[in-house]
C-alpha cells in the first residue's frame, strides 16, 4: 500500500506538531517506502537511507523482544510492517546501535535551563523546564514574573555546555529556543539596564 503514497502534505497533526520536526519527517520516509515529495521538498535517496537506518536503531529493542530475528509477532509486524524489509536491505541492528525510541509527550521536549543574573550577586539562579519551541518574548515574559524585571529592559544570552566559556547572543524576541541551538542543561545569563 506504501507504494501508493509519492506525496504527502502535512499541514498539522500529532506527530508533526512536536519540538522536533526532522524526528517526525524520518519517521514518515522510513514508514512509507514510497514517499518521494514530504511538505514540498524531495525525499533524497541519502535522506532515506539514514531516516530507515535510524529508524531500525529506533525500534530495534522491540523488533528484538517481539521475536527478532526469529519471527517477530503479528503485532510488532502490524505496527512496523517496513521493518523486515529494512532488516534485509540493511542487516539486523547490533545491540550497541539499540536506541529507545523518544516518546513524542511534553515532557521528553522539555529543555533545563538555569537562569543566572551574573550582576546581582545576591539572586539566586533558577531552574526551569521550558519546551524547545518557546519564543525568546516568551521567556522573556516569565523571567519579568520571576523578577519583576520590565521585559523590555532584558537583555539575554546563553553559555552552552559544548563550549565552555563562550556567551552567544539572544537577540530576537520572536525567534525561539531551538533557533539558537539551547539545549538541556545550558545557562541564560540575564542583564538589566
Amino acid at each position: 500500500m506504501d507504494h501508493l503514497l509519492v506525496l504527502l502534505l502535512l499541514l498539522w497533526s500529532s506527530v508533526w506538531w512536536t519540538s522536533w520536526p526532522k524526528t517526525a519527517d524520518q519517521l514518515l520516509i522510513a514508514k512509507l517506502g514510497g514517499l518521494e515529495v514530504l511538505n514540498g521538498s524531495k525525499v533524497h535517496p541519502e535522506d532515506r537511507k539514514g531516516a530507515e537506518l535510524d529508524y531500525i536503531k529506533m525500534f530495534g529493542e522491540e523488533w528484538l523482544k517481539a521475536g527478532g530475528g526469529a519471527q517477530p509477532g503479528s503485532e510488532f509486524t502490524c505496527q512496523h510492517p517496513r521493518y523486515l524489509s529494512l532488516i534485509h536491505k540493511y542487516g539486523a541492528p547490533e545491540e550497541g546501535e539499540l536506541r529507545k525510541p523518544k516518546s513524542f509527550a511534553l515532557k521528553n521536549q522539555l529543555l533545563k535551563i538555569t537562569f543566572v543574573c551574573p550582576d546581582d550577586g545576591e539572586r539566586k539562579p533558577i531552574e526551569k523546564k521550558l519546551p524547545a519551541s518557546m519564543e525568546v518574548q516568551k521567556v522573556k515574559g516569565l523571567l519579568y514574573r520571576l523578577l519583576k524585571v520590565p521585559a523590555a529592559d532584558l537583555k539575554l544570552t546563553y553559555t552552552s555546555l559544548k563550549k565552555v566559556g563562550t556567551e552567544f547572543e539572544i537577540d530576537s524576541d520572536l525567534k525561539t529556543l531551538q533557533f539558537y541551538s539551547i539545549e538541556d542543561g545550558d545557562q541564560v545569563l540575564v542583564r538589566w539596564s
